[in-house]
């Protein structure tokens, strides 16, 4: 065989190696998140978890009839008037009010930003057993308020973001449950 034969050869082998070993590396890594029992990427349907009643709804404080999400993806649940309606997704949801001017969302990932606000623009709180700063922020299309509570998920490695505003944002904050 000729020399630059033999060299190509080589070289080409050696290629074919280190993309094989990277292939291996990308399955092994996604095998191992997908896998892990932390994080439902099919999250069940609602009526099946042991925290929702089948019972009517609740009456919560305000007078108007309430219910308990459940989002399983992000590991939270929390009451919401009933007249709310949910889009959700693997790891986030929007509960929107029926004249739709109310709007409170949820989002999860391995890492949230806080908003960038200034400290005056903070409070600390107590939310499901959790110290949480609450960032009071606008949206930038609009400049609506808009409060951000980042809490944690420990159990499921997981940041959980709720924003929203008003009186049914706060009445919500205080059902919280981390899952």
């Amino acid at each position: 065989m000729h020399r630059n034969t033999a060299i190509t050869i080589s070289f080409l082998a050696i290629i074919a190696t280190l993309l094989i070993g990277l292939n291996l590396g990308r399955k092994l890594s996604g095998e191992n998140l997908s896998a892990s029992p932390q994080i439902a990427l099919n999250p069940s349907p609602v009526l099946a978890s042991p925290y929702i009643s089948n019972a009517s709804p609740a009456t919560n404080v305000a007078g108007t009839t309430s219910k308990t999400y459940l989002h399983h993806g992000c590991g939270i649940s929390f009451e919401h008037p009933a007249d709310f309606t949910i889009v959700e997704a693997t790891n986030a949801a929007r509960l929107t009010a029926p004249n739709n001017e109310n709007k409170i969302d949820l989002v999860c990932d391995t890492s949230l930003a806080a908003p960038p606000v200034t400290p005056e623009k903070t409070e600390i709180a107590s939310i499901a057993g959790q110290m949480v700063t609450i960032y009071h922020d606008q949206q930038v299309a609009d400049t609506t308020p808009v409060d951000v509570v980042i809490l944690t998920n420990t159990r499921m490695n997981l940041d959980i973001a709720i924003m929203g505003f008003g009186e049914v944002f706060n009445n919500l904050l205080k059902t919280v449950k981390i899952l």
